[in-house]
């Protein structure tokens, strides 16, 4: 049961990565919108900041986590634009 996330921002924005098995376990109610980003082997999302990394860490907690456990995060910063800009957009599902 993972808690601690890696996230990544510039200057601009933030993401939440996350693998793409840990986003479809939790059957999300709510879509993930086209402002998040795939990696190109296809194996992890990054997850927006605003709206959607909020989404999952809320239903990872409510979910996954016991005993109150609680989402951490490493964080990563860029002084220019990410890459991650660069990624496919997620598909809205």
């Amino acid at each position: 049961m993972k808690t601690r996330f890696p996230f990544y921002s510039d200057p601009s924005h933030g993401w939440l990565k996350v693998q793409k098995s840990e986003l479809e376990n939790l059957n999300l109610s709510r879509p993930i919108s086209s402002f998040s980003y795939v990696s190109p082997d296809g194996q992890f999302y990054f997850l927006e900041e605003d709206r959607d990394a909020s989404i999952f860490i809320a239903a990872h907690q409510d979910q996954v986590l016991t005993n109150g456990q609680k989402v951490t995060f490493k964080e990563h910063y860029s002084n220019r634009s990410s890459r991650i800009r660069n990624y496919p957009r997620f598909p809205v599902i």
